[in-house]
């Protein structure tokens, strides 16, 4: 993540109450917005002061730097010998 793009979110959770000197507390924070709020209702684009298509974009990134995730079903069913 730049630098402006830190800033923004840095002041978007100060004015929602968090410690701004608490990095840890920041970078969990931002990944809970990123990962678990997609309803723009409660998180938007415009709260951080940036276009929704860059948000998608930071969104897609931070996904993307995540390990896979396992299959929801297993591609063969377990054989037992």
């Amino acid at each position: 993540m730049d630098a402006g793009t830190r800033s923004k979110f840095t002041q978007f959770l100060r004015s929602r109450g968090c410690d701004a000197l608490n990095n840890e507390l920041l970078a969990n924070e931002m990944q809970a917005f990123l990962m678990h709020t997609p309803d723009r209702h409660m998180f938007s684009a415009a709260a951080l002061g940036m276009s929704e298509a860059e948000l998608q974009t930071l969104r897609d990134s931070f996904q993307a730097g995540l390990f896979p995730r396992p299959p929801a079903v297993a591609a063969q069913p377990y054989q037992f010998e």
